[in-house]
């Protein structure tokens, strides 16, 4: 009878526990998508991985790309979630659900497309200052 007792209070407490952790994770994927972090992830999609196929191939090809994303999310979700309390992963969600953290998720990608393309120009710079100090 004690093993009986015993083995549903700890399948309650697993289970507990489980659903915690289980809530929190969402929680930080809900974060990751209203940050804005997730539309590079359709930009690239849409932008350069899709026009390298024919347009038949096309849906097929996102479905199996985006399995890949949300993989890639989940574990990007176990690194947020060892740096990051679940409450304060609320709180970030506050922020992102006020209008100024709104804003921020939509200018987000586009200022990182921009500050990559920005970056670009400078690629021949650094590669000069690198060569330099090779020879």
């Amino acid at each position: 009878m004690k093993k009986l007792v015993f083995t549903v209070a700890f399948l309650s407490v697993t289970a507990f526990g489980f659903a915690q952790t289980n809530d929190f994770k969402q929680d930080v994927l809900k974060m990751m998508e209203v940050s804005g972090a997730n539309a590079s992830q359709e930009e690239l999609i849409k932008n350069q991985i899709l026009p390298m196929v024919a347009e038949e191939k096309r849906d097929d090809l996102k479905k199996e790309v985006q399995t890949v994303f949300g993989e890639i999310n989940s574990d990007v979700a176990d690194l947020y979630m060892k740096k990051f309390t679940h409450d304060e992963v609320k709180e970030i969600l506050k922020f992102y659900e006020s209008p100024v953290g709104k804003k921020m998720s939509e200018v987000t990608p586009e200022i990182t497309s921009e500050s990559m393309k920005a970056g670009e120009k400078y690629n021949m710079k650094f590669q000069q200052i690198i060569m330099k100090y090779m020879n």
